[in-house]
């Protein structure tokens, strides 16, 4: 009996496994130069699962990785430089130190916890996560980094762009709350991916706080494939998430969740996503889809220069600054500036002179297919400048309750006559008649952009100039905003008249935004909103002299019908 349960496979079994430890961390799995900068022996952490008598006991370069050794020589390393977690001491030596030993074990990339308990890191200086080699679940942990007013908080660079993740397909940061300097002068950036060693690629950013700093999260250079879940970017002083794109940058990056709020400061250029044309590489193309995220509280939400930009079911609120909510530009180089905005919604805006500002040509282009209350605020939905595309669904804007003097108004290109702008420096799409009459685009006197057009009557004249027809049926609804400016007048009347037509020109009806009898001290704003009368065809937006003599400059003319 006693023979048989010395010969048992129990027994066989724990006197190999006794052999085994004997044999740990002389032969079988000698001491790393990391774990002896650690003062660590390594120790064989078997799961209780595994059956056989031989186990690895610690990461070896070339094979898998031992979740319980990896985390627990991470732990070691923050105790062995120094890591506190008081709120009060300076861990970001020791941060750094611990992650960088990590990092140094080579072989595939690990994930490493932080400690959990709800514990507070002040940190002096900023650190690097070699996102190709190692993954970092913070764990709730609070890094306060108000102390930093300059230079980068936390860098996210890639120490091979080859390396595989055992953990996930993507290598995680995340459950981190970062606490930045919200002092104005001060130009801290919390998270600054760049990847000067490799391509900063597949990488997932998840359940991310960042408050302060100038900008919340810098895009500069080799990098892609990135997506960013429930991160959340607060009190900003000059950008939320900026692109700088020096090279080979921006493709692929996904938003998912989260918001980006109160980005703002005293000149009221504080912007949620600042995407303008890199000045370093202009061919960098940046890609970028949020879904489901809040927008609130910033001066404004986009300034989009290159590639582009899609929100889909996300909600922009509160948006307070003097620009506008989204500004898109063509740019000079590369392949476009594309807005596209489906779903959700944009209410509350009080500041911004228009929803949605748009220049240059065909490659600047916006879709804005969501719903856009507003309530009284005198705001221009869309100002447009050059050949740029605008696609607006109308029938989701709402109005409310806004005034003769200062409803919302749209400016849509609607015809390919149609220019309200002058910023082709032609009269192209107009057309005058009448004796003693011109009508040119000049740069004297303008209330936007480089051009403005000046109707010119001289001796009395009778005449004008106008929009060439554009095409409109009973019961549409016509909407006009336009910028003009009497600059002399001696004799006779100018008046700026919408009117209707039916199909042989003649006229039906016409609405008077201003008739003129002496000039004025500036620019002023003229806007109507009327339905067109039965039989019109066509309308035309005029300058009328009635028997004139004088100078009219009109600019910024938008009309849309629908």
């Amino acid at each position: 009996m006693g023979w048989a349960s010395v010969s048992s496979p129990l027994s066989f079994s724990r006197l190999s496994r006794l052999l085994t430890r004997a044999l740990v961390g002389s032969k079988l799995y000698p001491q790393s130069a990391a774990e002896a900068a650690a003062g660590v022996v390594p120790v064989d952490y078997a799961q209780p699962s595994d059956t056989g008598t031989t186990r690895s006991s610690r990461y070896v370069a070339g094979n898998s990785w031992d979740y319980r050794h990896d985390q627990r020589l991470f732990e070691m390393f923050l105790s062995k430089n120094g890591a506190v977690f008081n709120g009060t001491t300076d861990d970001g030596p020791a941060i750094a130190a611990a992650l960088n030993a990590m990092t140094g074990l080579g072989g595939y990339r690990r994930q490493v916890i932080f400690p959990s308990g709800g514990l507070t890191a002040k940190i002096n200086s900023g650190f690097t996560i070699l996102t190709g080699a190692i993954g970092v679940d913070f764990n709730g942990l609070k890094i306060d980094a108000s102390g930093i007013t300059a230079g980068n908080v936390l860098s996210i660079d890639q120490a091979s762009s080859a390396a595989y993740n055992p953990d996930s397909s993507a290598t995680p940061v995340k459950n981190l709350y970062l606490l930045g300097n919200q002092v104005a002068g001060n130009t801290p950036t919390m998270l600054s991916i760049d990847g000067v060693t490799n391509s900063v690629n597949n990488v997932a950013f998840a359940n991310i706080h960042i408050i302060g700093g100038q900008v919340g999260i810098d895009l500069v250079s080799n990098l892609w494939l990135l997506m960013f879940e429930n991160v959340t970017l607060h009190a900003q002083l000059q950008y939320g998430v900026q692109f700088t794109g020096t090279t080979n940058c921006g493709e692929s990056i996904s938003w998912r969740g989260g918001a980006v709020g109160n980005v703002t400061n005293a000149a009221k250029t504080g912007t949620a996503l600042y995407f303008p044309q890199p000045a370093a590489n202009s061919n960098n193309q940046l890609n970028f889809v949020a879904e489901g995220a809040s927008f609130d509280g910033c001066d404004q939400v986009l300034e989009l220069g290159q590639g582009t930009a899609d929100f889909f079911g996300c909600n922009f609120e509160g948006i307070a600054g003097t620009g506008a909510v989204f500004a898109v530009s063509e740019p000079t180089t590369g392949p476009q500036a594309q807005l596209t905005v489906l779903g959700g919604s944009i209410d509350n805006i009080a500041g911004p002179a228009s929803i949605l500002s748009i220049s240059g040509g065909e490659r600047a282009s916006a879709v804005i297919d969501c719903d856009i209350e507003l309530w009284n605020n005198p705001i221009t939905v869309v100002e447009r400048a050059g050949y740029c595309t605008v696609s607006l669904n109308l029938k989701r804007v709402y109005f409310g309750g806004a005034t003769a003097a200062g409803y919302p108004s749209i400016g849509e290109y609607i015809a390919a006559n149609y220019n309200g702008n002058f910023e082709l420096g032609s009269t192209v799409g107009w057309s005058e008649s009448g004796a003693n009459i011109t009508f040119v685009a000049q740069t004297g006197t303008v209330h936007s952009g480089t051009y403005a057009g000046l109707l010119t009557a001289t001796s009395g004249a009778t005449g004008g100039a106008q929009i060439n027809g554009l095409a409109c049926k009973a019961g549409d609804v016509v909407t006009a905003d336009v910028w003009a400016y009497a600059t002399a007048l001696s004799a006779g009347s100018v008046s700026l008249q919408i009117d209707f037509l039916d199909a042989l020109g003649n006229q039906i009806e016409n609405v008077q935004l201003k008739a003129w009898a002496a000039a004025d001290t500036g620019w002023n704003r003229y806007t109507s909103r009327s339905g067109a009368p039965a039989g019109t065809q066509q309308i035309v937006l005029k300058l009328y002299a009635a028997g004139a003599s004088g100078t009219v400059a009109i600019d910024d003319a938008y009309i849309h019908i629908g």
